[in-house]
């Protein structure tokens, strides 16, 4: 089980692969699910509502599946 925080979840969103180490390539290579915290939501919304990033965290929750052919659960229920 893969679990991103707010960083990974938005350079993963990016696609640029280069951002992340080998070992963190390697994890997302290995699972069919990305987990992500409540909390990874609220702070990509934040960083789009004062312009950090371009997308709102609705937006790159939907399009991640899309773009990366990965499966991205709201993991509710483990914390």
């Amino acid at each position: 089980m893969v679990f991103l925080d707010t960083h990974a979840f938005v350079l993963f969103h990016h696609g640029d692969k280069s951002l992340h180490s080998k070992k963190a390539i390697q994890a997302f290579d290995e699972v069919d699910v990305l987990w992500i915290s409540p909390i990874v939501l609220v702070e990509t919304q934040y960083l789009a509502e004062i312009k950090r990033i371009r997308y709102m965290a609705d937006t790159i929750f939907e399009q991640m599946s899309i773009l990366h052919g990965l499966k991205l659960e709201y993991a509710e229920h483990k914390f």
